[in-house]
């Protein structure tokens, strides 16, 4: 009964914002609980998949990999060549350069692919065993320099 009379009081317009204000809390709090994004990753038997967690409930998948296909893996770092413009580039990291590490492969749907993410060292070790041989021998020769 309030809201006819307020309308019939030419409170159409303070009826209208408070709808406005109901509808913005609304987004508000779905985009806030939308941006806390989790990723997974699991390795089995030389695969690694990565899946992207949104609020703790939604699951996606993001990317599936062999390593074995690798053409490039490491810490991603200032050394590391710069993307090319037909490079796709999947981020799968909490944005913390410190602790990302990036791979290079051919993808079946995305081409030329750049996969950056934030494996733990037991992941790192596992990836370590199935990447091509010519990156291993690599990566021993750079962790000898550090």
């Amino acid at each position: 009964m309030t809201t006819f009379l307020t309308i019939g009081n030419g409170g159409l317009f303070s009826f209208l914002g408070i709808i406005l204000a109901v509808f913005s809390g609304i987004l508000t709090y779905k985009n806030k609980k939308n941006s806390q994004i989790e990723y997974e990753y699991t390795f089995t038997n030389g695969e690694l998949d990565i899946d992207k967690i949104i609020a703790q409930a939604r699951r996606k998948e993001m990317i599936s990999i062999q390593v074995s296909k690798f053409t490039a893996f490491g810490l991603y770092d200032l050394s590391v060549p710069e993307e090319t413009d037909d490079m796709t580039v999947v981020y799968a990291t909490d944005n913390i350069m410190s602790h990302e590490y990036y791979a290079d492969f051919q993808h079946e749907e995305y081409g030329s692919t750049r996969l950056i993410f934030c494996p733990n060292e037991r992941m790192i070790d596992n990836i370590n065993k199935f990447i091509p041989k010519k990156l291993r021998v690599e990566l021993k020769k750079e962790s000898e320099l550090e």
